[in-house]
């Protein structure tokens, strides 16, 4: 407040009157910011097992002002963050906004979002079939390849199979598909995690001739087995031995001892043969 004596002279007198005046000063702090933001922006992206960006602000004015700050997560469970220094650690994927607030002015803030990704988590799935058609009561394995978000991270998820259509062709929990009747189905794969579906589209079909039969090779019949009739061979016939001898067709007035008899007798009194 400024105050002044004014003298008015009227005549031989002097009067002396009182002016005061006042203005309001304020005394700033240049190091005190008005306001801060983030040099990344709005927004960021950061992955689980990444290291992910060091956050920092600039304050205005810029040329005096600090830039001191302090921290904090929105949500610990999915982006933690260190109230001095700003260190991010991700938790799990998510959603978290960090907000900064200046140390000499509390009124000075600024929030940024971040998002956490996993990496493990699959982009998609395809399903791998070694043919598109199945017989009746065929039998087709089919398998899966989950796809990745990052080529150096392998992703990671159960998978769940189903069919569309349980009166043309089921399948297991391993994949397995069995023909039931003729037609097209729809087998899909979904994963837990992230519900990626991926679908194949199959044929059933009728059994061909060859698949319903099967053909032996030609086998000899065994001699044991008891369906087989077995040849009987048939001897010739053979005369029994006899004690009588044996006349001979020829004529008798031919003939000589020994074929009536065999050998002569012996002359020593051997045993001797009986003339009819």
């Amino acid at each position: 407040t400024v105050t002044a004596i004014q003298e008015v002279q009227s005549g031989k007198k002097i009067k002396k009157k009182k002016i005061t005046a006042s203005i309001a000063l304020t005394v700033v702090d240049p190091t005190i910011p008005t306001s801060i933001s983030f040099d990344q922006g709005a927004s960021i992206t950061m992955y689980l097992g990444k290291p992910g960006p060091q956050l920092t602000v600039s304050a205005e004015p810029a040329e005096t002002a600090s830039n001191a700050v302090t921290w904090k997560s929105s949500s610990a469970k999915v982006l933690k963050v260190d109230k001095n220094t700003g260190a991010l650690t991700p938790v799990k994927a998510g959603t978290a906004k960090i907000t900064a607030t200046s140390t000499k002015n509390k009124k000075a803030k600024a929030t940024i979002t971040v998002t956490v990704v996993d990496l493990t988590v699959p982009a998609g799935i395809a399903i791998i079939a070694p043919a598109t058609e199945v017989a009746v009561k065929g039998m087709l394995q089919l398998d899966y390849e989950l796809l990745r978000q990052d080529p150096e991270v392998p992703a990671k998820s159960a998978v769940t199979w189903k069919t569309k259509n349980k009166k043309i062709a089921t399948v297991s929990k391993t994949g397995l598909v069995k023909g039931i009747k003729e037609g097209t189905v729809v087998i899909t794969a979904t994963t837990a995690v992230g519900k990626k579906v991926g679908e194949i589209t199959l044929t059933v079909k009728a059994p061909t001739g060859a698949e319903d039969t099967v053909e032996l090779p030609d086998i000899e019949p065994l001699i044991d087995d008891p369906g087989f009739d077995e040849p009987v061979l048939e001897e010739p016939a053979v005369d029994e031995p006899s004690d009588e001898p044996v006349i001979p067709e020829e004529p008798v007035a031919d003939m000589e001892w020994s074929d009536w008899y065999g050998e002569a007798p012996a002359a020593d009194g051997a045993e001797q043969y009986e003339e009819f």
